[in-house]
């Protein structure tokens, strides 16, 4: 039986209705984890160094560090440990400990370092002047605990670090610092990633997952040079003649535009993916873009591949 005018009225608008509240919740999804991750507050970074402690510094009275007096060592018998405190910048201290060394700084400067090696017995002043060098510039991991641990150099440990460097699909790598016999490890973030706020950092503020860049990631392989980067540009150049393989299908079936077309299959994984998963801050507005085509443009032709499998119902208009 065919439909009447009043009834197509009414799919139509049950369509339109449809359409809106997809994208609405889209939209909402995108911007509420921006917003509501700004209520978390970034872990302050902790530099720990595995040096040998003067055993003076663990005992005594609370006394000048250096000659000047710009140190402040104040020990704690009880608990085996002594701060360490400046008299220039109150926010400026260390705890020095039998096992090492440890401070909280968002900001290291001279000052940290001169404190650090008046703590140690060794001589770290090359490792800890180069940590300040423009060349050490890591991406940090906001809501983070981890931080800096400097350690004597080991081939081992060395190893064991930079095994993984190599996955360039993994946001997070550990950059290292070899000087004197000394070794600075940090977990980093890519230049090519972006921190996400999903709904794990939300509700815990403590979420360390990334997003990749897809233009950012395309741009580093083609100017790295290296086996690893042309391995992963042909993974890459073969996924998109597939993805183009398969358009090419949807086109000369005439299905593209109605796979590219909201529906419910999508969009409830894009959904997921968004609040659950991964919703990259600080990105702009192109990479953002980006981002969320590369993840609905395959799935859409995935679904329209899946769609184009059905049978069709057959069509009763003709029937009166």
């Amino acid at each position: 039986m065919r439909s009447t005018p009043m009834e197509s009225d009414v799919h139509s608008n049950m369509l339109s209705k449809h359409r809106a509240f997809i994208l609405s919740a889209f939209i909402l999804a995108i911007i509420a984890p921006n917003i509501l991750a700004l209520a978390c507050t970034p872990a302050i970074p902790k530099w720990v160094v595995n040096c040998t402690v003067d055993v003076s510094l663990l005992s005594g009275a609370t006394r000048c560090l250096d000659a000047d007096c710009l140190y402040l060592v104040s020990p704690d018998v009880e608990l085996r440990s002594s701060t360490i405190t400046s008299q220039t910048n109150e926010w400026q201290s260390i705890t020095a400990t039998s096992e090492g060394v440890e401070a909280y700084t968002f900001a290291p400067d001279r000052e940290l370092n001169e404190m650090i090696n008046l703590a140690c017995v060794e001589d770290l002043d090359s490792i800890l002047s180069d940590l300040l060098s423009p060349t050490w510039q890591v991406q940090s991991i906001p809501f983070h605990t981890g931080g800096l641990l400097i350690q004597p150099y080991s081939e081992v440990t060395y190893r064991d670090l930079t095994a993984a460097n190599w996955q360039l699909h993994r946001c997070h790598y550990q950059a290292v610092l070899v000087r004197d016999g000394w070794m600075a490890s940090q977990k980093a973030l890519r230049d090519y990633c972006h921190p996400t706020a999903g709904l794990i950092l939300i509700l815990f503020c403590g979420g360390t997952d990334a997003a990749i860049s897809p233009f950012g990631f395309i741009q580093s392989l083609i100017t790295q040079h290296s086996p690893v980067a042309i391995g992963y540009l042909a993974f890459i150049s073969l996924l998109v003649c597939l993805l183009l393989v398969a358009i090419c299908h949807l086109i000369r079936r005439k299905q593209l535009a109605r796979a590219l077309l909201p529906n419910r299959w999508t969009v409830g994984i894009m959904l997921v993916l968004l609040i659950l998963l991964a919703c990259p801050i600080m990105a702009t507005s192109v990479e953002l873009i980006g981002y969320w085509a590369l993840m609905y443009l395959p799935l859409s032709v995935i679904g329209g591949l899946v769609g184009a499998r059905r049978p069709q119902p057959r069509s009763n208009g003709e029937n009166v």
